[in-house]
């Protein structure tokens, strides 16, 4: 609701300000989509490296494809604002089960992305909530 007022009063009174704020969500959302598109498909070409740290920190191997698959789709359907929401959410669930993996497996791996993803998808998820999809189409 906060989002559909926001961009009535940018319509009403597109200024610098509010296209800058438009400009700059969909270069985040552009950046991190396509970067969870990479990660997902490494799930695939890398495929030997990912399951064989998967199976490292206790979850079976084939758990890298469903995760990979997971975040490519939730990639792709980042990009379209009615389903933003939902994909983000889904990214950002991910991405917190990837910290969690990190910190209870001392894994030797960077915090930072995983965290960082965590963060920038719950916020876009956020700011495009008012655009979600609804079974009775009223987003």
């Amino acid at each position: 609701d906060h989002l559909k007022s926001w961009r009535r009063s940018m319509s009403e009174h597109p200024g610098t300000a509010a296209k800058a704020g438009t400009m700059f969500l969909w270069i985040v959302t552009i950046a991190a989509g396509a970067g969870m598109l990479l990660a997902g498909l490494t799930k695939f070409t890398s495929s030997e490296m990912w399951t064989g740290l998967f199976a490292g920190w206790g979850y079976p191997a084939a758990f890298a494809y469903v995760i990979g698959a997971l975040e490519i789709v939730g990639a792709l359907a980042f990009f379209v604002p009615r389903f933003a929401t939902y994909a983000g959410a889904l990214i950002a669930l991910i991405m917190g089960g990837a910290v969690v993996t990190i910190v209870v497996n001392q894994a030797d791996m960077p915090l930072l992305v995983p965290a960082t993803n965590l963060v920038v998808f719950a916020v876009v998820a956020f700011l495009r909530r008012g655009l979600r999809w609804t079974p009775d189409g009223t987003a």
